[in-house]
């Protein structure tokens, strides 16, 4: 059961930043507009429309070959908390304006409610994390117990 979990969790993950970093692509103009409209620097902006796009197929790349999978957690947790952490910032007041709730299919959402979606895939994160961490474990043991016996 636990591994059917991992399994899904990882497609899920796949398949959120495969269509996050594609539809950053495909509407390009709008990604770099959006970018440039939040309350960070330019040349930050321009970084992270380079960089962000990669990161996110990164991700998912990592996720989908079972021996880097424990990386794609791991990196996923990262942008994840980057990305929640900057959502709770913008809720707190930290920037002197409040820019666009953009981004992909949470384009609709208000802040709130992107922080609720990111907490949400936050969580999905650590628990594939922890799963993983489980299931290597448990496939230790099983090895360590097959060469103990005796011949």
């Amino acid at each position: 059961m636990k591994n059917s979990i991992l399994q899904l969790i990882r497609l899920i993950l796949i398949g959120l930043y495969s269509y996050v970093a594609f539809s950053k692509w495909l509407a390009f103009g709008r990604f770099v507009h959006d970018m440039h409209n939040q309350p960070f620097a330019r040349w930050l902006a321009d970084l992270l429309i380079g960089v962000l796009p990669l990161l996110e197929l990164a991700v998912a790349g990592l996720l989908f070959f079972p021996k880097l999978v424990v990386w794609g957690f791991r990196l996923s947790l990262v942008l994840m908390g980057v990305f929640t952490l900057y959502v709770g910032a913008v809720l707190l007041g930290v920037f002197d304006r409040i820019p666009c709730a953009c981004g992909g299919f949470l384009n609709g959402l208000g802040w709130g409610q992107h922080l609720a979606v990111n907490l949400l895939l936050l969580g999905v994160s650590v628990w594939g994390g922890y799963l993983y961490k489980q299931n290597i474990k448990k496939e230790m043991h099983a090895s360590q117990g097959v060469s103990r016996k005796p011949v």
